[in-house]
């Protein structure tokens, strides 16, 4: 299993928002991250090359709460692609989410319906770590750099 595929089980198994797995999904998602320190307070380190010299320098960001935040998670949305939130409650009262993302390219008229591109992520709780988990699943069979 590879290392991205550990971290959307683990994303899937999470009982709730974890700064630790926002931190890992920071790293799997942004090259330029070299080193990330979940903790108080939470920060990466990124190389970014600066206008005017030769190499790259070092700079502090806040890691994203792609766990706890429907809106930090939708950063991790790829071009083309749609997504679809369901949440409700299970026959015991227990509250669940389902995301469904969709390839844009793979639906619609005169489309074959068994090359449908689609990845769910669905489990007991809030959907951030579910939309981080099915958008990670979408980058995982795209190119090298995610485009």
């Amino acid at each position: 299993m590879t290392a991205q595929m550990e971290l959307i089980a683990a994303l899937e198994k999470a009982t709730g928002p974890d700064r630790v797995l926002d931190g890992l999904i920071l790293k799997a998602t942004n090259p330029n991250v070299i080193q990330v320190y979940p903790g108080l307070p939470d920060y990466a380190t990124e190389m970014v090359q600066r206008e005017g010299l030769q190499a790259p320098t070092a700079r502090t960001i806040d890691i994203p709460a792609y766990t706890a935040s429907i809106d930090a998670a939708m950063t991790l949305a790829v071009r083309g692609w749609i997504i679809s939130i369901e949440r409700g409650f299970d026959d015991d009262g227990e509250y669940w989410s389902k995301v469904i993302v969709v390839d844009s390219h793979s639906i619609g008229r005169g489309c074959d319906p068994s090359e449908r591109v689609e990845f769910v992520s669905y489990g007991p709780g809030e959907p951030p770590r579910y939309i981080a988990a099915a958008w990670l699943k979408a980058r995982a069979t795209l190119t090298k750099d995610g485009q």
